[in-house]
């Protein structure tokens, strides 16, 4: 016996003692009591006499028998089998205990057990052996063993015919799913005994089973009228009615069910079913366990906890108890549904198709279809998909739903022909929602065909009146036509609707900007927050205009607000890293971005933002790490592969990284990302003659893509053919230009003669494209290369505006302004060190300027500071025995030359540094 049980059981007759004041009394009159209670229906009060009895004689097999029964009765299944356990060993008699801790065995499905306790009772006389072969029948139905189940039923009814032993029969021929005998059977005990409750229960049970619920739902309450304390029927009806989302007349039952049996498994799943329909899935989850801890092998239990945990966004804890129901039910349709939309939520549609590929030839639930033709589609296999669809519309013509996927399908795929025919079939079958309308719209809008966009939005007005989507539909066409008052109508008319509704917001607010208002997206944001101070998606957008606006510390605060009210928000969380990680902040970048992992680990988002930040930190290993994982969630997705690429390329590990390109064009051979991701690889390896074949090939298959001309003009730069590499590029730049490849045609002039780069286009390109910040950081890096210090500064400062806390900016625009000048030029290297005081390029660049303004003391600091942070670099020691001369340390000097020369590192003051060591007598 568990230590659970005795801890319980101790516990509760403790408690019962301190309640009642240790009250003591004549264990009969206890029992007479207890007894005229059980015959009014009365359990409760009858446990609770038995109870305080029971504190004054616990060992009373009478009272611990009786208590025993009674716990039974009320659901109290744990402590029923320690009492009547307990009555046993103080010296009830065995063959009366143990039929009934049998019956209470088999409610806890511990069915084997219950079968040992059986075996060992003696043989008496024919009606107590029928008793027991009733009992026996129910473990072995139990165990799913019919064959064994039926012959004890049969044994009882031949040696005492009874109503238990033909509805025992009845249970077997409905397993074997022979209705006509379990009906037959049910029938011949009701015809001799109308107000038989097990039998009405047993009808109502095959009728929901064969669907017809309002029979089952008049079933139920007949027998609830015939039994005012029958708690199986009570708890049918409240579970049938919540299973067809009647929550209000499940109320009442479900009620009296827990006045009756409040600890019942059953009485406790109901009530889970009820927290589950009412989306309070946390208690749903709270009430299922509690069965589970009891009842291990319960399955409607396993299948309803893994959908609550599903809904709850728990995936991993939904998976499991998915797949343990399965292992008992490998068929069943809705643990394979929702099973399927829970790997779909971790982004695993790979092991979505994994899991249905056994049932999907064979079955006939459109739901399975779907979800696995949902699977296909994010796999990018459309003809699979495709596929299961047309089956799954074949079984149900009339799904919208289904027809809308099909046509959204086709459109993803690329056989646009069909997608109007096919969304106007489905918005023909007036679906309850608005999806197939708004993708039809869309699709139309997108083919500038605006009226017959609005003739759709019209009806949709017609068939969803008191939808607010439906208007922001219609204000989409208008925005469209530019109908900037009919847009403004409808939208509004959205918001009357639901004045929370950010689609129709944000609507508005392009409205506003068209009529010459642009501040009226944040009044209108802001309403909605005066509504709902909570709203996320408001909150998200208020920082997301922040930000736009260039004004950072705003927008952050507004994301952390959004986290305070909704701390489990991924988006919030990867928002914010993403701002963080654009803006410099590497570090917090890597915080935020694990903090969304932790809580979202199959997010790829969050996956590929934490690696991508780690990446950037240097933290090579734990990026490759952190992609690997990406990778294996997705085995299907090329950019996963990528990403993972991309790590190992920075790690200098080139012939994994060319491995993982490789697969990933294996998946998707005329992939340009991944053409170009290999390329690279081959180019940073040196391996020019790979690289030209795979440039040749690129242009062969692609002849329309710039791809092939620019991986051909990166060998001819690797090969110093600079001019050849120009011309080539230029080929490229006529077939798709970008600030990228305008970068490589100003290297491949100024290598051919230096110089002579022209900046023009470049200059022409950053206009257009402001925010391509890795262009303007080429040119005025090139500007400062150049000598030309007040222009670099200018672009610097652009880049700063645009990535404020960037360490790169900050240092070379310190550096740019000091060889230009400018005193500014301190400020900015005092920030740059400040925000990144472990950047030796910062720390280096502040402790030069500080050496040239004559602040020897500080400047020997700060260069000191530096080497220690990288020692290996000869520029910055060589810039540290500089700033010891000045200070009239030669001593320390010359150590440090002596260093720099050991170091035997190329760099551009090497000759000056010789000819200084030649001078000190070095």
């Amino acid at each position: 016996m568990g230590r659970r049980y005795l801890i319980l059981a101790g516990s509760l007759l403790a408690a019962c003692a301190l309640a009642l004041g240790g009250c003591s009394g004549d264990p009969e009159q206890s029992l007479d009591k207890a007894m005229s209670l059980r015959v009014k229906g009365d359990n409760a009060a009858a446990a609770l006499e038995l109870r305080s009895a029971l504190s004054d004689h616990p060992r009373n097999h009478e009272l611990l028998f009786v208590a025993g029964e009674v716990l039974a009765d009320l659901g109290e299944l744990a402590d029923a089998e320690l009492l009547l356990r307990r009555s046993i060993e103080y010296g009830h008699p065995a063959a009366d205990v143990r039929p009934v801790l049998a019956r209470v065995l088999l409610d806890l499905e511990r069915y084997s057990e219950a079968l040992r306790v059986l075996k060992a009772q003696s043989q008496p006389e024919s009606a107590k052996e029928s008793r027991l072969a009733l009992l026996r029948g129910r473990a072995q139905l139990g165990l799913g063993a019919l064959s064994e189940a039926q012959a004890e039923f049969s044994l009882s009814q031949n040696m005492q015919p009874s109503a238990a032993a033909k509805l025992g029969l009845a249970r077997v021929a409905m397993a074997e799913k022979d209705r006509l005998t379990s009906a037959r059977l049910i029938a011949e005990v009701l015809g001799s005994d109308p107000k038989n409750l097990d039998a009405l229960v047993l009808r109502a049970e095959e009728q929901q089973m064969d669907g017809r619920l309002d029979e089952s739902a008049a079933t139920y309450r007949e027998a609830i009228s015939l039994h005012q304390h029958g708690a199986s029927a009570l708890v049918g009806l409240a579970t049938l009615e919540l299973t067809r989302d009647r929550i209000e007349e499940a109320l009442p039952p479900l009620k009296q069910a827990e006045k009756l049996a409040p600890q019942s498994p059953r009485t406790r799943f109901a009530k889970a079913l009820l927290a589950y329909k009412q989306k309070r899935n946390g208690a749903a989850v709270a009430e299922l366990q509690l069965i589970l801890r009891a009842v291990p092998n319960d399955a409607q239990s396993l299948l309803l906890l893994g959908a609550a945990q599903y809904a709850d966004g728990k995936y991993e804890q939904a998976q499991t108890a998915l797949a343990e129901y399965l292992q008992r039910s490998p068929g069943d349709s809705t643990a394979l549904r929702t099973l399927g939309a829970t790997l779909l939520a971790k982004g695993q549609p790979h092991l979505v198709v994994n899991v249905l590929a056994p049932h999907v030839a064979s079955t006939q639930d459109v739901g399975v279809l779907a979800i696995a033709a949902e699977a296909h589609r994010q796999m990018r296999q459309f003809k699979q998909a495709r596929a299961l669809l047309q089956r799954a519309i074949k079984l149900a013509p009339e799904n919208a739903d289904l027809i809308t996927s099909l046509a959204l399908t086709d459109l993803e795929s690329g056989a646009r022909e069909q997608v109007v025919a096919g969304l106007e079939k489905a918005i023909a079958r007036r679906p309850p929602d608005t999806r197939a309308d708004e993708a039809l719209i869309m699709v139309l809008l997108g083919q500038k065909q605006f009226d017959r966009a609005a003739k759709v939005a019209s009806a949709l007005a017609q068939r969803l009146p008191e939808s607010s989507s439906t208007y922001v539909l219609q204000g989409a066409v208008l925005l469209a036509k530019k109908d900037w008052a009919g847009a403004r109508e409808g939208l509004e008319r959205a918001l009357q609707i639901d004045p929370t509704n950010l689609h129709a917001v944000e609507a508005l607010a392009d409205v506003d900007a068209a009529e010459g208002k642009p501040d009226g997206r944040r009044e209108r944001l802001e309403a909605i927050l005066k509504k709902d101070p909570r709203h996320l998606g408001a909150l998200l957008a208020l920082a997301q205009l922040d930000l736009a606006q260039g004004r950072q510390a705003q927008g952050i605060a507004a994301i952390r607000r959004a986290l305070a009210e909704h701390p489990h928000s991924g988006n919030a969380l990867l928002m914010l890293a993403d701002t963080q990680f654009r803006h410099g902040e590497v570090e917090e970048a890597i915080v935020s971005a694990r903090q969304a992992y932790q809580l979202h680990p199959f997010d790829a988002r969050a996956i590929a933002v934490l690696g991508e930040a780690q990446m950037a930190a240097g933290d090579k290993q734990g990026a490759i790490l952190t992609l690997s994982k990406l990778h294996k969630l997705h085995p299907e997705d090329v950019a996963s592969y990528l990403r993972l690429a991309a790590a190992y390329l920075r790690a200098g590990d080139n012939k994994a990284a060319a491995a993982t390109a490789l697969r990933a064009l294996a998946k998707a051979p005329q992939d340009l990302g991944a053409l170009a991701m290999l390329a690279d690889i081959y180019l940073q390896a040196g391996d020019l003659e790979r690289a030209q074949a795979l440039g040749s090939r690129t242009q062969r298959e692609q002849p329309t893509a710039a791809l092939g001309y620019r991986i051909e003009g990166d060998v001819l730069l690797g090969r110093k053919e600079y001019a050849h590499a120009l011309d080539v590029y230029k080929k490229a730049a006529a077939l798709q230009t970008t600030g990228a490849l305008l970068v490589k045609m100003h290297q491949a002039q100024n290598a051919g003669r230096p110089g002579s780069a022209d900046d023009n286009a470049l200059r022409a390109w950053i206009a257009k494209n402001p925010d391509d910040v890795d262009t303007r950081f080429y040119l005025a890096d090139a500007m400062s290369r150049g000598g030309r210090y007040r222009e670099a500064s200018d672009e610097y400062l652009q880049v700063l505006k645009r990535l404020p806390n960037s360490a790169r900016a900050l240092n070379n625009l310190a550096w740019a302004l000091h060889a230009s000048g400018d005193k500014r030029a301190l400020q900015y290297a005092k920030q740059a060190v400040v925000l990144f005081p472990s950047s030796a390029a910062a720390v280096d660049t502040l402790g030069w300027i500080l050496l040239e303004q004559g602040s020897l003391n500080e400047s020997v600091a700060a260069l000191l500071k530096a080497v220690s942070l990288d020692g290996d670099n000869p520029e910055i020691r060589y810039h540290l025995i500089q700033a010891l001369l000045k200070a009239g340390d030669d001593r320390q000097a010359k150590a440090e030359l002596d260093m720099l020369l050991r170091i035997n590192k190329p760099f551009p003051q090497l000759p000056e540094a010789r000819a200084l060591a030649l001078r000190l007598g070095l």
